[in-house]
């Protein structure tokens, strides 16, 4: 089944195109023409193409509307030339100009999650799972998984059933159904900067209002943990697509949108994980062969298995080929890893996993994440390049018009 609308371009020289959500008949119950769904999968595209307005031929909930006022200026905080005039939301019958925007019952309805087979959407569904009591409204029974929402996989449907396949009985092991979803709304804006940068969290949203006849909340997964603001003694996350200052205000009258997980660091997610033997085993976390097998030798491989190998969990899956890591398996570990302009995660990440290491007698590990951390083979000059770089401020993400690395327009 198919919910689809169509996109024009007013000031962009961009093509019309159809946009659609897609799901088989089994898993059609709750989904619908939901107008809330397509704002949220145009409005960002639109702003960064420099659209003066969206306009939507339907009722648009005016809770959401004022939530994306924020997001909008917020990204043009983040990204974009701080004189670009924020795009205007106009809707159609229904809206706040018209009349109540129409609300859906909740009588009946569920919580969702995002999934992805990755830890932290294994740790949000397993740490749901032993928090709520399966009657508890919060109790996720639907997982769901979205074509081409891994930025390094491809975009056919056919790794989408690979997916299925793989990780329907984890997801069952946790009470929770899996839903495939097939959309196209990623072609709208291509670059996978724009993407991870800006658009991933409304991304995720839009396909959980295409069923907000079926969930009344539904949770995405945090990437970042408040003990990594306590190592970088920073007050706020760097911006990012998906974001606990973006995410929340997606939220509908008819659908709660809920950035989870923020308190646990990247140790306290394999904790959740640990006597978990469905999660456990089908952890996946290497975006180029994903769905399939680990490579076990990628930075996020090796970073899984070293934060395993802390806990003393690495010999307990067979998720990655190895059961041990080496030093030389961590020269895959660059210095660009450590730098918070790069993750603001990783750093943090690392550094959580030496005083386990180090009671582990693991002294060679530990002094191969120290050794990363050490800027190699760079000339002084580049050294002092980058430094000026960073007194003048061009080092932040991009800010479309001020810097060699703009998003794309």
């Amino acid at each position: 089944m198919r919910q689809a609308a169509s996109v024009v371009w007013e000031d962009s020289e961009r093509v019309g195109q159809e946009v659609y959500f897609e799901v088989s008949k089994a898993f059609a119950d709750g989904f619908y023409l939901n107008p809330d769904a397509f704002l949220l999968a145009c409005v960002l595209p639109a702003m960064h193409h420099r659209e003066t307005r969206i306009v939507v031929d339907a009722g648009i909930c005016p809770g959401l509307i004022e939530g994306l006022k924020y997001v909008l200026a917020t990204m043009r905080h983040w990204f974009y030339d701080p004189q670009q005039n924020l795009i205007h939301i106009e809707s159609g019958p229904g809206s706040y100009e018209n009349g109540p925007a129409i609300t859906e019952p909740a009588k009946g309805k569920i919580a969702g999650s995002l999934f992805s087979s990755g830890v932290d959407s294994l740790a949000l569904l397993r740490d749901n799972q032993l928090r709520y009591p399966p009657d508890h409204p919060w109790f996720i029974r639907n997982a769901f998984i979205i074509m081409g929402q891994n930025i390094e996989s491809d975009m056919s449907e056919a790794t989408l059933r690979q997916a299925v396949i793989d990780f329907s009985a984890v997801t069952a092991d946790a009470g929770a159904t899996l839903i495939p979803v097939v959309t196209n709304i990623r072609e709208l804006e291509t670059d996978g900067k724009f993407f991870l940068r800006v658009n991933h969290g409304a991304i995720m949203a839009s396909v959980m209002h295409a069923f907000a006849r079926r969930l009344h909340t539904a949770f995405i997964a945090s990437s970042d943990s408040i003990g990594e603001l306590a190592f970088y003694k920073q007050v706020a996350f760097p911006p990012w697509g998906s974001h606990p200052l973006i995410d929340n205000y997606y939220s509908s009258a008819n659908l709660q949108i809920r950035h989870e997980n923020l308190a646990l660091t990247r140790l306290d997610k394999l904790r959740v994980l640990a006597d978990w033997g469905a999660g456990l085993q089908h952890i996946r976390v290497c975006g180029r062969n994903w769905p399939g097998p680990n490579c076990g030798k990628c930075e996020k491989c090796v970073r899984t298995q070293l934060g395993l190998l802390a806990l003393g969990l690495l010999d307990k899956t067979k998720a990655f080929p190895a059961n041990d890591l080496t030093a030389e398996d961590l020269n895959v570990v660059r210095v660009k890893h450590f730098d918070p302009r790069f993750n603001i995660a990783t750093r943090a990440i690392y550094y959580e996993f030496i005083p386990y290491l180090e009671r582990a007698g693991r002294d060679d590990l530990v002094r191969a994440i120290k050794r990363a951390d050490k800027p190699r083979n760079r000339k002084p000059q580049a050294r002092v390049k980058s430094a000026i770089k960073r007194l003048l401020g061009q080092d932040r993400a991009p800010r479309a018009g001020t810097d060699k690395r703009p998003l794309p327009k």
